[in-house]
């Protein structure tokens, strides 16, 4: 009897302790993107655009979320909330997939002979942002485009997008993705006359 009382007791105690609440588990999020309508007057003989992997800070680079503070200069990741992944890859596998629906141009995403451009991306900012009181989405990329072995780029341009958003680490990732689309839509109508 007085055995039964004291694992009552103990099996009480630690719930009460939270010993037996279960461990948070990672969530992970995709970039979705929205890709435009086809173009229309694509070249018959297109472009072949090699996009190398995005260049990116150490921490926008790494697959977590990240969160910048309201004095704009601290920084920090989410913990298990994390992209499926690495931002430098996700960015280029999706630029890869807009650009030939955009502008009709041809993508490749490892060094090519046949290519004629680059275009290089930098991610600055990738991030959940405050303001006061209201909480936004920003992403904001620099891309420089090179024609086949020059040197100085043909165009060089930085984009930002900033998306209102609720502040949970899954309205941070739709914001981000809506904030990208927005870019690529500002990058593919300056482009239209490079690769056209």
């Amino acid at each position: 009897m007085k055995r039964r009382a004291l694992f009552a007791a103990m099996a009480l105690l630690l719930t009460g302790c939270g010993a037996l609440k279960a461990p948070p588990t990672d969530s992970f999020y995709r970039l979705d993107i929205a890709i435009p309508d086809p173009a229309e007057g694509a070249a018959s003989r297109p472009q072949i655009v090699f996009l190398p992997t995005f260049q990116a800070s150490g921490l926008h680079g790494e697959r977590a979320l990240v969160f910048a503070h309201k004095d704009g200069t601290t920084l920090e990741q989410f913990n298990y909330h994390f992209w499926i992944e690495s931002p430098r890859q996700m960015l280029q596998i999706a630029l890869a997939q807009y650009l030939p629906v955009a502008l009709g141009v041809e993508t490749v995403t490892e060094p090519a002979r046949s290519a004629t451009h680059i275009v290089q991306g930098r991610l600055i900012r990738f991030e959940q942002a405050q303001d006061g009181t209201s909480e936004r989405a920003t992403a904001e990329i620099e891309f420089k485009v090179y024609a086949k072995r020059s040197e100085a780029p043909l165009f060089t341009e930085r984009y930002r997008a900033d998306v209102d958003i609720e502040g949970t680490p899954a309205a941070i990732a739709k914001g981000l993705s809506v904030a990208i689309a927005s870019i690529y839509s500002q990058l593919s109508d300056d482009l239209r006359g490079i690769f056209q």
